[in-house]
């Protein structure tokens, strides 16, 4: 049995240590606990366990902060100075934005600068050519079409998508026309496979019926894939006239979509 004030060697608990160990209750809470025991005081190193010192400690620092005012632009502080933030280790500078006029607390580490653009004040101005990874305004897409970007200020953003980006050869015919083009008019590509080639009128045409428009492009999509099998197998009946042929050779050809 166990008694209060038992001090003992470390290493009987278990502690690769000579340290000597004493059998004490907490101050604070009372629960009992081994804890280090000086020798040549002849008294426990601590008075309060583990979680009550923890206890102390915090309501120390709480104590210790002093309470400030409302804050200035390019007031620098701590984190735990501030209550909205939970990083207490780091500074925070009291910034201000100059598009908008938010002010906000931003981090001093990162972003020094007391006139500095909020978050979404960067994203609207880091639009067309400001953009991080601006590459021109103009994207090809898959299927061999061309997106070409216009900004906000200009007659044709109507047709624009979300990203501000229209269909090359809509655009083409809209600037040909003069106008907008409306969602149900369509513009149509008379060589058919060459959609970047985009020349109005020598080979986009303006149609209003859907049904002439799904109809060749239907074909035109057979014909591709007609051509692909026959390639295909072209392929095969030359592996299987001439097996000296190497497989590498004619990979890109077997295995077609």
């Amino acid at each position: 049995m166990i008694e209060i004030g038992q001090v003992v060697d470390g290493r009987k608990l278990g502690i690769k240590v000579k340290s000597k160990y004493i059998y004490a209750r907490c101050i604070v809470c009372g629960n009992p606990r081994w804890t280090s025991f000086s020798v040549s005081k002849q008294k426990q190193r601590t008075d309060r366990c583990l979680s009550c010192s923890i206890k102390q400690m915090h309501e120390h620092n709480r104590l210790s902060i002093k309470p400030k005012g409302e804050p200035y632009v390019g007031e620098i502080r701590y984190g735990r100075e501030i209550p909205s933030l939970k990083d207490h280790k780091h500074k925070y500078i009291f910034a201000r934005c100059p598009e908008c006029k938010k002010e906000r607390w931003v981090s001093y580490r990162y972003n020094p600068n007391v006139f500095s653009r909020c978050q979404s004040c960067s994203a609207k101005a880091q639009v067309g050519e400001n953009a991080p990874r601006w590459k021109g305004g103009r994207i090809k897409l898959s299927l061999g079409y061309v997106k070409v970007w216009v900004s906000k200020d200009d007659f044709f953003y109507p047709m624009a998508d979300h990203t501000g980006y229209v269909l090359e050869h809509r655009l083409i015919v809209a600037k040909a026309l003069g106008r907008c083009l409306l969602p149900w008019e369509i513009v149509h590509h008379k060589t058919g496979f060459a959609k970047d080639d985009n020349r109005y009128p020598e080979t986009l045409e303006l149609i209003t019926d859907k049904r002439f428009h799904l109809v060749d492009m239907q074909v035109r999509a057979y014909i591709i894939r007609l051509e692909k099998r026959i390639e295909k197998l072209e392929g095969v009946l030359q592996l299987e006239k001439k097996p000296e042929l190497r497989a590498e050779e004619l990979a890109p050809v077997l295995f077609l979509p």
